[in-house]
């Protein structure tokens, strides 16, 4: 007797959807409709990020409001 493993049928890489997709991330980023002088599309500013108001007391640990303000100062 032979044991015959299930494996589901591999579909084909749909490479019109991946494409299309990667249009559409694109057309809907660009501020402007013309490349810059290098030859690259600006994406637009993203500003200033907020100041840290967390803290963790390792890598894996779940993130915590700060009581009082940010305690950089303290690290």
């Amino acid at each position: 007797m032979n044991i015959v493993k299930y494996e589901p049928p591999k579909r084909e890489p749909d490479f019109d959807a991946f494409v299309t997709a990667m249009w559409l991330m694109f057309a809907r980023a660009p501020k402007k409709e013309t490349p810059d002088l290098d030859g690259f599309y600006e994406l637009g500013e993203i500003g200033e990020a907020p100041e840290k108001q967390w803290t963790r007391l390792t890598p894996y640990s779940v993130a915590r409001k700060e009581p009082h303000g940010n305690l950089a100062s303290h690290s």
